[in-house]
């Protein structure tokens, strides 16, 4: 299941890949409205395989695991108490030793259950004007108000 905001070409790749290690998969595109919408509702009408793309400014592990993988959240359609367990603590303890060893326990979790892969970063590209007073940040916000104009 996916979009045509997606790369049609990438999706046909991955279909290959699967179909090719036996298991038969079909394509299934919709409007992007229609796809977020199965994504997010009921895991029984949501696709047993989906592409998609997340992205998380936040810099931090909490911004792609919990929504992605957290029993309850409206992305996710997989379920795991032991990795549940592991990601809420994580999520109240501010010391870093321990909090990095809760999220390597929950990765573990995910590692052995495969709920989901991910295949690829995307790079951040930019254009712009040799006038335009703009400096690109680490997390890939860009905003407007950043920007001038230089005479």
């Amino acid at each position: 299941m996916t979009s045509p905001a997606y790369s049609r070409a990438t999706v046909e790749a991955i279909q290959q890949m699967v179909n090719e290690a036996g298991l038969k998969v079909e394509i299934s595109s919709s409007d992007q409205a229609t796809f977020l919408k199965r994504r997010q509702g009921d895991p029984a009408n949501a696709g047993g395989l989906a592409f998609g793309a997340w992205s998380c400014a936040c810099q931090d592990v909490d911004g792609v695991i919990f929504p992605l993988f957290r029993t309850g959240s409206i992305w996710a359609k997989y379920s795991n108490a032991k990795f549940d367990e592991a990601v809420d603590k994580a999520r109240v303890i501010l010391d870093k030793n321990e909090r990095l060893k809760l999220y390597e326990q929950a990765y573990q979790v995910i590692k052995d259950d495969v709920p989901g892969l991910g295949l690829y970063q995307a790079y951040a590209l930019y254009g712009a004007n040799k006038k335009l007073k703009w400096q690109p940040t680490a997390n890939e916000a860009m905003f407007v108000m950043d920007m001038s104009w230089q005479q």
